[in-house]
């Protein structure tokens, strides 16, 4: 029974030994550290306001899509003129205007490699002071959750940008952002034969 107690006892010291070690050597409780906050990179369009987009021209061999800022909201003009889906259309501009990279390559000349010296896409944004930016858009990293960006005339840098606000804008070349059209009401017809 008295090798049991030692053991025992031993036991508790290991335990309690391990949880100091975990709390405040491992945790960094007890210290005051100075964090450093993981930099946030500027969205790639950080130059271009939402509202003051005016065109935006998306094209993905072979299909090609022209939008317009009317007065009175977006408009399709090509592939077939339309009125726009100014819901859908905002929504996707917002998110490509505020989409951050993950990660920004420099110092390549290696296009190929990104898909950037025959991009799958262009998406232009021109704004109503007459900026014009083109992107281009290249593979999807290895992962599938990037897709490489440059901004044409910047050939020094290679953005990983995320899927979703590409997709979404690039989407519209098989889905056009149509405005919806109203649905007439049923009119009913009274039941009998009264």
């Amino acid at each position: 029974m008295k090798q049991w107690k030692g053991t025992f006892i031993a036991l508790i010291v290991l335990i309690a030994l391990g949880a100091y070690v975990g709390y405040f050597v491992w945790g960094g409780h007890g210290k005051s550290k100075k964090s450093t906050p993981t930099p946030t990179l500027e969205p790639v369009l950080s130059g271009i306001k939402e509202k003051d987009i005016t065109d935006v021209i998306i094209a993905g061999a072979p299909k090609v899509m022209a939008l317009r800022k009317q007065k009175d909201g977006w408009e399709v003009l090509s592939p077939k003129k339309h009125g726009g889906d100014d819901r859908e259309i905002d929504r996707a501009l917002s998110h490509l205007i505020s989409a951050s990279p993950t990660r920004v390559i420099t110092g390549t000349n290696d296009l190929k490699g990104f898909g950037l010296d025959s991009p799958r896409w262009y998406i232009t944004l021109k704004t109503s002071q007459g900026k014009v930016v083109t992107l281009k858009i290249g593979n999807q990293n290895p992962s599938g959750v990037s897709y490489y960006v440059q901004i044409e005339g910047k050939k020094d840098e290679i953005y990983m940008v995320p899927t979703f606000p590409i997709d979404e804008v690039t989407n519209f070349l098989n889905k056009p952002p149509f405005k919806p059209t109203p649905t007439p009401a049923a009119k009913s017809t009274p039941k009998g034969g009264g």
